[in-house]
C-alpha cells in the first residue's frame, strides 16, 4: 500500500511539474516581428525579432543625426536573449564599435508596444538609443 501511494504521489507531482512548465511556456508573450521607433530629431531604431519559446534572436538598425550615422547588423543576428521574469534580457552587438551591450525588452499596452531599455551600454561609439524606447510593431 505504501509503495502504490508513493507511486501515485510521485506521478501526481510529475504531472503537476510538467503542467506547470508547459503553462509557464504558454504564457510567454510573442515578441516576434519588426518593431520600430523614431524621435523628433530623426533618429530611428528598428529591430527584427524571432522568438522560439523563451529564446529570442534578431537584427537591428539604428540611425542618428537624421540618418547620417548608421549602426546596422545588415540582417545578421545581433540580438540574442532569454525570457526571465516577464521580460527578455538580451545581449546585443553594436556594429559601429564592435562591442556588446545588454538590454531589457518587455511588451506593454496589451502587446502593442515593445519597451527597449539599455541595461549595460556598449563601449565606444554606438547609435542604439538610450533610455526608455517605446517601439511600435510594423504591420506585415
Amino acid at each position: 500500500m505504501k509503495k502504490s501511494l508513493f507511486a501515485v504521489c510521485t506521478a501526481v507531482a510529475l504531472l503537476a511539474l510538467f503542467a506547470g512548465a508547459s503553462l509557464a511556456a504558454a504564457t510567454i508573450p510573442n515578441f516576434s516581428g519588426k518593431w520600430t521607433w523614431k524621435n523628433e530629431a530623426g533618429d530611428t531604431f528598428t529591430i527584427n525579432l524571432t522568438q522560439k519559446n523563451d529564446i529570442i534572436k534578431g537584427s537591428h538598425e539604428a540611425t542618428a543625426e537624421n540618418g547620417a550615422k548608421v549602426d546596422s547588423s545588415n540582417g545578421e543576428i545581433s540580438i540574442y536573449g532569454k525570457y526571465v521574469d516577464g521580460a527578455f534580457l538580451v545581449e546585443f552587438r553594436s556594429f559601429v564599435s564592435d562591442t556588446k551591450g545588454r538590454a531589457m525588452m518587455r511588451l506593454e499596452d496589451k502587446g502593442k508596444v515593445l519597451l527597449w531599455q539599455l541595461v549595460n551600454y556598449p563601449e565606444g561609439e554606438y547609435y542604439i538609443p538610450q533610455g526608455n524606447v517605446y517601439m511600435k510593431k510594423v504591420a506585415k
